[in-house]
């Protein structure tokens, strides 16, 4: 009974040790050695940038011209191919034709093909039986940038008078005012050709009040843009 057992244990036992025992090593096959890379190729250099040409200097700029200092007022000497017979007052003829011509202007002026064309008046007309009436410009200004009006014209045309003119037959008093445009001029004796008369440079339009006629122009002559 006793070697039964001891058989029966055995054999009992038997699996026990062979659970126990340990598996075998499993074999893992080596893992095959890499292939190194081949290093990168160097990168070539960056060529390097050409230096920025330098920028021209900018040109000096001109200095500003000086402005002009304030005219003052000089006076102008001409010279005339004939002694003036008179220089007083009213009854002055210096400066009467070629000089006036530069400095004055007058109502009417003649072209080249010697026709009478609006200068100083815009317009005139005859009013029977022996007046003549004009309307001046409203954009003519003197020197002293005052406006010409139709004032201005009778005090040159009564300083006329008084100096004894007989060409568009004058008196004191001829001119009358309509208004600062307008003016009616009617001669001492019968003349249809006032118009026509006064583009003679003596007939030039001074300012009222002017110092002298035809001897001082300052601020006196009128300026027809």
């Amino acid at each position: 009974m006793r070697s039964r057992r001891s058989i029966v244990l055995g054999i009992a036992a038997l699996p026990l040790l062979v659970a126990c025992a340990a598996p075998p090593p499993t074999l893992v096959p080596p893992k095959p050695t890499e292939v190194p890379k081949p290093a990168d190729a160097p990168k070539p250099a960056d060529a390097p940038k050409p230096a920025d040409a330098p920028k021209p200097a900018d040109a000096p700029k001109p200095a500003d011209a000086p402005k002009p200092a304030a005219a003052a007022f000089k006076d102008l000497v001409v010279g005339i191919p004939a002694d003036a017979t008179n220089v007083q007052g009213d009854r002055a003829t210096v400066g009467m034709s070629t000089p006036a011509t530069n400095i004055y202007e007058t109502l009417v002026v003649m072209d080249s093909s010697f026709q009478i064309k609006p200068w100083l008046a815009e317009k005139w007309e005859l009013i029977e039986p022996n007046t003549s009436r004009f309307t001046l410009r409203k954009d003519v200004k003197f020197h002293d940038g005052s406006p010409l009006t139709s004032k201005d014209v009778a005090w040159t045309f009564d300083r006329i008078a008084r100096a004894g003119d007989r060409a568009i037959n004058a008196v004191e008093g001829s001119t009358r005012v309509v208004d600062d445009q307008v003016f009616d001029y009617t001669p001492g004796q019968p003349n249809r050709k006032i118009p026509l008369q006064v583009v003679h440079p003596v007939f030039g339009i001074t300012k009222a009040g002017s110092r002298s006629w035809r001897r001082s122009t300052r601020r006196s002559a009128p300026i027809a843009a």
